[in-house]
């Protein structure tokens, strides 16, 4: 295998690796989104606008 080839093949190896790597994530962070719902305080929002 020539130098080309070989570094061609890397790179397209490194690529796909990514592109699994971050889909893998995203789908984990969306399914640990649905078992663990944000649920929002109604004591924080009067703090966050600045008001006490």
């Amino acid at each position: 295998m020539d130098n080309l080839t070989f570094g061609v093949t890397i790179i397209v190896v490194g690529i796909g690796g990514s592109t699994a790597c971050l889909l893998l994530l995203s789908l984990v962070i969306g399914i640990l989104k649905k078992l663990f719902p944000y649920k929002h305080d109604e004591d924080k929002k009067g703090m966050e606008s600045g008001r006490c």
